[in-house]
């Protein structure tokens, strides 16, 4: 199979992006990375394939070694900065939307998530409600209301 350089570009920085999530998952669950070298392998192979087809500018040597290119690993980067981004705002207006839906839940709401174990419609309307706050003003008129202790 031959690929072009378009593809195999895309398969390099898939394959390093989803070790990196990899990688992430099984740190957050207290396990060691579990398999590097099944996907360092992988990684060589599309790095040598890359150099038998003359595609110079995926990959670099170093210490005898194939490595990713550095400007391929700068795309890596930028898709990991934009990434992370995405997911704080998704995650900050759905955990605020179900803050906000679980402090104003009806007695109906509760008995159908008791039976169908979703969240209903409803729920929606509030993520909109952040997801345009967040868009017209992202975090600037996000206030934290902090209670002081009344212990000394």
């Amino acid at each position: 199979m031959k690929f072009t350089k378009g593809e195999l570009k895309e398969l390099i920085l898939t394959l390093i992006v989803g070790s990196w999530v990899r990688e992430a998952v099984d740190e957050y669950n207290g396990e060691e990375y579990k398999s590097p070298s099944r996907h360092e392998k992988l990684l060589k192979y599309f790095l040598e394939l890359s150099e038998k087809l003359g595609y110079e500018d995926l990959f670099e040597k170093f210490k005898g070694e194939l490595i990713v290119s550095n400007s391929l690993g700068k795309e890596e980067d930028k898709i990991m900065e934009i990434f992370h981004e995405d997911v704080f705002w998704e995650e900050l207006q759905t955990r605020m939307g179900k803050r906000d839906f679980f402090k104003s839940i009806t007695k109906e709401e509760k008995e159908g998530l008791k039976k169908n174990f979703c969240l209903p419609e409803r729920v929606h309307k509030i993520y909109e409600k952040y997801e345009k706050e967040f868009e017209k003003y992202g975090i600037d008129r996000l206030e934290i209301a902090v209670q002081r202790s009344s212990t000394h």
